[in-house]
């Protein structure tokens, strides 16, 4: 190989050019990568077994409909880095499902949640509404730890512990399984006639406090991207007397858990997530460095053929000029 010395110093350049790449794609490219959407437009649909109170007594198993749009506010004036997306969570019964209208649905909440892209902490700001606590609500941050984060319960309005309980392989891919429970809590009032609480004797209608508990959180959670995978839910709501502690009524059970399907498909876009930024991460710095090495060596092997190529030219010219 003898080649041009201005080919030589060509492949020195670029080489250091692949060596000065090479660390700035996983320190400077990928973190930029590694962060939430802003402009998500999602709906997901999931089918829940239960009971519900009919005004008679609690009537199943019933089949629920919970329907959870996400749509991204990107003109929402959020500071570089943070997340606003609007959220609206319709739960339906089969007698409520035929509306087509979140007013006319068992229950229905709109939220707006604001969140740092990448550590997924709330940020205060853009109208958020409620006051969010905790750091994992729709997601995890990214870089999942084995340890405690603290999950947002939409129905409380409050976050509550959920601890990592071991690894979980499924179609060949390892989760991170979180498990957590939320205590019960107050989350309305209601009037019932006494009947229906165990006093008989009371007239007209009594007012009770509504509870929202939920009995078993299991999340399993890409370690990577901080996804869920699967978010399986046991809730229970009840009737108790204003400052109670005894449930007196129980007015519906609810257990969210995703199909097979479901799963299928959210592990699938995961692991296809996961692949490019290994890929950015990992397998593009490592090409890069070795690609810089090989242009280094080469183009030093280059220059000094070419170097020495013109020394012996220069030579000859000398001899034979003085012949």
């Amino acid at each position: 190989m003898s080649g041009h010395p201005r080919t030589g110093l060509a492949l020195i350049v670029l080489g250091a050019f692949c060596l000065t790449l090479a660390p700035l794609v996983p320190w400077y490219v990928l973190p930029r990568l590694e962060q939430t959407p802003t402009d998500i437009n999602v709906t997901n649909t999931q089918i829940a077994t239960g009971s519900v109170f009919d005004g008679t007594g609690l009537k199943g198993p019933t089949k629920f409909t919970i329907n959870v749009r996400l749509l991204g506010d990107v003109d929402a004036g959020q500071p570089d880095g943070v997340a606003v997306w609007d959220i609206s969570t319709q739960v339906d019964t089969p007698d409520t499902a035929g509306f087509h209208d979140p007013r006319l649905a068992m229950s229905w909440m709109v939220e707006r949640y604001v969140f740092d892209r990448h550590t997924n902490e709330p940020v205060h700001c853009c109208g958020e509404n409620p006051v969010h606590e905790g750091n994992a609500f729709l997601k995890f941050p990214f870089h999942v730890t084995k340890g405690t984060y603290h999950y947002w319960n939409p129905f409380v309005k409050k976050a509550f512990p959920v601890t990592y309980a071991g690894d979980v392989t499924l179609e060949g891919h390892t989760l991170y399984k979180f498990v957590g429970s939320v205590p019960a809590a107050k989350t309305g009032t209601l009037q019932l006639p006494g009947s229906l609480i165990g006093m008989p004797d009371r007239p007209g209608l009594v007012q009770v406090d509504t509870y929202y508990r939920d009995d078993g959180d299991v999340l399993l959670v890409d370690p990577a991207s901080g996804s869920p995978v699967s978010v399986t839910q046991k809730s229970t709501t009840t009737a108790r007397l204003p400052g109670g502690t005894t449930d007196l009524l129980t007015l519906s059970t609810l257990t969210v858990a995703p199909s097979a399907d479901v799963v299928h498909a959210t592990l699938a876009q995961v692991v296809a997530g996961d692949e490019t930024l290994d890929t950015l991460g990992t397998t593009v710095p490592i090409g890069l460095l070795a690609a810089g090495f090989v242009l280094l060596v080469l183009g030093f092997v280059v220059s000094v053929r070419a170097s020495r190529r013109a020394r012996r030219e220069a030579r000859t010219e000398l001899v034979e000029v003085g012949s």
